[in-house]
């Protein structure tokens, strides 16, 4: 992950994992190259993110897991430092689940995580820090979720036949679109959902759309059979307009499929609509 560009310099992002809670958030001046910084965390992390408005705010935000669960957090990178406070804008580390604490996915249940934040998120605002985020995991807690500063909203649950893969978040902190891809795919025919709300701060439970026509992925062989694997990765377009999954398993190629999303939809051509 890069930052933006501060009086000339970006600071690039790693998170690593070991399997067990040995993992670490490390970070490189550019230019410079003079060498990796620990960031002295250690856990298993998952997911990170720069503030889109790094420059101001200095936020890097973090996914990260460990024997008790799996929790966000941010810090404040000083850039001259190369070092981050992890204590500064929350206390206490958020454990990503609404039904009490020890219930997010310990560090050896954890698959993956992804982080969104919208487009005027600011770090050291507590009125503009909005996060939205998705575990992968075997737990009943997985899915997806938003978070209003300290105060989580399980968004979408997670099921082991409808696990997600990863989201994408266009617009800003009052209004927004928020669009998901799941893990796995339907084999047969050879294609891996995908869904999409327009309402996920104002619907009480986010009204989500199917893809009508999904992307392709997860294909097998000819008897229909394969690991099942799509692992959608979306994302959107920088006006928002058009979104794109590119999908990947072992078994097929990665691949890219841009759909046409309009908030009044069926005004024009589209490869992938949602319902």
């Amino acid at each position: 992950m890069i930052s933006q560009k501060v009086t000339a310099i970006y600071i690039v992002a790693i998170g690593t994992r070991s399997g067990a809670g040995g993992g670490n958030v490390y970070t490189l001046k550019s230019p410079g190259y003079n060498g990796w910084m620990n960031q002295n965390f250690t856990a298993d992390i998952t997911a990170l993110k720069f503030s889109p408005n790094y420059s101001k705010d200095a936020t890097l935000a973090i996914i990260y897991s460990n024997g008790n669960g799996t929790y966000l957090i941010a810090g404040i990178h000083d850039t001259t430092a190369n070092s981050t406070n992890w204590n500064i804008i929350h206390n206490t580390p958020l454990e990503i689940t609404t039904a009490g604490a020890g219930t997010s996915p310990k560090v050896n249940q954890i698959i993956s995580a992804c982080l969104q934040l919208p487009a005027d998120f600011y770090g050291q605002a507590p009125s503009f820090r909005r996060y939205y985020l998705s575990i992968d995991a075997p737990v009943h807690s997985a899915g997806i979720y938003r978070f209003d500063d300290t105060m989580g909203y399980w968004l979408m649950s997670a099921t082991s036949a409808k696990r997600i893969s990863s989201i994408a978040y266009w617009a800003t902190y009052s209004a927004g679109k928020l669009l998901a891809g799941e893990v796995l795919g339907t084999i047969c025919a050879a294609t891996v959902m995908t869904w999409l709300t327009d309402a996920p701060i104002t619907c009480p439970v986010p009204c989500w759309y199917q893809a009508i026509k999904p992307p392709t992925g997860a294909a097998g062989d000819d008897n229909c059979t394969g690991s099942g694997y799509g692992n959608a990765q979306v994302a959107w377009s920088p006006d928002g307009l058009t979104a794109y999954a590119g999908t990947a398993s072992s078994e097929d190629w990665s691949l890219v499929r841009i759909g046409r999303h309009l908030i009044l939809r069926a005004k024009a051509p589209m490869n992938q609509r949602f319902r």
